[in-house]
């Protein structure tokens, strides 16, 4: 596992700017708010988190104003970017993008691993 410094200084945080990065890019989203970056581990426990928020490995984000019916938008982002990303070939079930309903409204969940690479440019 990489350490906190590894995180904050590596190759996973650059990771999740450029899957947001393609959000931004594929869809003018005219709210996008992060609500959640890292979280402690008891925080994470609190939420019923898997543990990668504490790895510092995801990120969630509430977006409003989409077109359409916002979950459907929400879930046809989630495709498009697990169209354009792998989480870990060794586990090609998992994906970097999660549209859920959560809280005020529709809510995507991006998540990394080391072996997170980009298919297409």
């Amino acid at each position: 596992m990489e350490s906190l410094n590894e995180i904050k200084h590596g190759r996973t945080p650059d990771i999740l700017l450029r899957i947001l990065s393609d959000i931004i890019n594929l869809w003018p989203l005219s709210q996008l708010v992060i609500t959640s970056v890292y979280r402690t581990r008891e925080e994470d426990q609190t939420l019923g988190g898997s543990g990668i928020h504490s790895a510092g490995r995801a990120l969630d984000i509430r977006i409003r104003n989409l077109p359409g019916l916002p979950q459907d938008t929400a879930e046809s982002i989630a495709a498009e970017i697990n169209s354009i990303w792998v989480y870990d070939p060794g586990r090609p079930h998992l994906g970097v993008c999660y549209a859920k309903v959560h809280g005020s409204g529709p809510h995507i969940h991006l998540q990394c691993h080391p072996n997170t690479y980009r298919r297409r440019d």
